[in-house]
């Protein structure tokens, strides 16, 4: 059967139809509505024409069970009941929408929108200074009684906007998460086949990666994790139409933050072997350069006093080290260390700005130095 167009929603955006627990959600809330309605039928003869009509061209509409409830159905069912509903059941209900869109907007949005100075339910006058508020006149409160339905129109759309765009978020947040949990294991594989290789490869190959790999391996699982935090910390009530567009163009950067950890983990490791920062917390870096293959493998053939090779490690004269040689040699000097490297080389990839502060108070510190130079020599 073909399915029937709805003249009430024709040109909107259609709520998700594949989620057979959100029909029931929205089927639940329609059949509410519709109970309200037929109990007002029997309590109120003076209706709104034109509400009246909208209700039953929906009622009519959903008589065929095939035809799925949207959103906007309900929504346009929740507008036409308050322009029925009589005024002293809106007063009455003030509070719970009120209560409804605060817990949806949060309680910035809502204290602007108490800034707005929203008609009261009640039927007083609005705060002026210290003196008690007084009822209004019947002139009065017949404004206020249009003021408070339009409100209450108001407060009902925005609800019902962030349920229709929560889930879209919802579903790019999801599939965000998804693309970054595969890329997790697709790497965390990769590195388990890396380290296999290394164990079973040439000595030299091991010595060069054994300690770069690990290091590179914690900063970029510490960006996986910050990432999959960030998205599940995304606030529920932030429906902005920025925040939808900055997830979805922003995925990019996301999906790529593991390699700025890799990066920055790298960068931490050289910090640390440098010796630039210094202190318990931090991992010492050392150099288990064997002096008698270093004299082997670099050809250097100094004697001492006895006339044997020069074997003391300090070959700074005639022979600096090679960076083949810092990769293959240079390394944590224990295991603490070693547990130390890799909790800092995690940190650098979970706290994006942990490596660019530690590099921003070395040059300030190196400033101040340079500085205090100045002005002895000047």
């Amino acid at each position: 059967m073909a399915e029937k167009e709805n003249p009430t929603t024709q040109g909107m955006i259609m709520f998700p139809k594949t989620h057979s627990e959100v029909q029931q959600y929205l089927l639940s809330l329609f059949r509410l509505n519709r109970g309200r309605y037929v109990a007002l039928c029997q309590t109120d003869k003076a209706r709104d024409p034109q509400a009246d009509a909208l209700i039953q061209t929906l009622v009519k509409h959903h008589d065929d069970a095939s035809v799925p409830i949207t959103i906007e159905d309900v929504f346009c069912f929740e507008c036409a009941l308050l322009q029925l509903e009589p005024i002293g059941k809106i007063r009455r209900m003030a509070w719970n929408v009120r209560a409804t869109y605060r817990a949806l907007a949060g309680s910035s949005q809502y204290d602007l929108y108490l800034k707005s100075d929203p008609p009261d339910p009640q039927g007083y006058g609005p705060i002026v200074g210290t003196a008690p508020r007084v009822l209004l006149t019947d002139a009065e409160l017949a404004a206020n009684e249009a003021d408070l339905r339009t409100d209450m129109h108001m407060l009902t759309g925005e609800i019902f906007r962030a349920l229709a765009l929560i889930p879209q978020r919802e579903q790019l947040r999801n599939s965000t998460a998804r693309t970054i949990g595969l890329q997790l294991i697709l790497f965390w594989i990769l590195a388990l086949l890396i380290g296999r290789g290394l164990v079973s490869g040439s000595s030299s190959a091991q010595s060069q990666l054994w300690v770069v790999f690990p290091v590179c391996i914690a900063g970029a699982t510490g960006a996986f994790i910050s990432v999959q935090r960030r998205l599940q910390n995304l606030p529920i009530n932030n429906d902005s139409p920025l925040g939808f567009y900055a997830l979805y163009f922003g995925r990019k950067s996301l999906i790529l933050s593991p390699i700025a950890g890799m990066v920055f983990s790298g960068l931490l490791y050289l910090v640390f072997s440098g010796g630039l920062v210094n202190g318990d917390l931090f991992p010492k870096i050392t150099s288990r350069l064997d002096a008698t293959r270093y004299v082997n493998e670099t050809g250097n053939t100094k004697k001492n006093t006895s006339g044997s090779p020069d074997t003391s490690l300090d070959k700074s004269e005639n022979h600096p080290m090679s960076f083949s040689y810092f990769t293959k040699d240079a390394g944590p000097e224990n295991s603490t260390a070693w547990a130390k490297l890799l909790v800092w080389s995690f940190l650098a990839g979970f706290a994006e700005q942990l490596v660019p502060d530690i590099l921003n108070r070395i040059t300030s510190r190196q400033a101040a130095i340079e500085k205090v130079k100045d002005v002895k020599t000047g």
